[in-house]
């Protein structure tokens, strides 16, 4: 690993914007480099994005409560459960 691990922090973004900040400090505080969707500009491919961060990611960390996030077209699971699938598959 890294001197200076990255973390993916991933979540919805509109209903937990308090607990992603907290976990955001929490990695600044530990050392580690959070990655995270929000940081970016919006003229992107979201789930190529997101495939992109969790690849770059060293650690993954999922932050989840009662919301489901965006399902794209043609799949039937949020982004948020695509990035878990790919976090924990590779």
């Amino acid at each position: 690993m890294p001197e200076r691990p990255s973390v993916m922090i991933s979540s919805t973004i509109v209903d937990l914007p308090e607990h992603r900040e907290e976990v955001k400090d929490a990695c600044l505080r530990q050392g580690t480099f959070p990655l995270m969707m929000e940081e970016e500009s919006a003229s992107y491919d979201p789930i190529q994005f997101s495939m992109n961060l969790v690849n770059r990611a060293d650690i993954y960390v999922g932050v989840y409560a009662h919301r489901n996030s965006y399902v794209p077209p043609r799949h039937d699971i949020s982004l948020t459960e695509i990035e878990y699938m790919r976090a924990t598959c590779r």
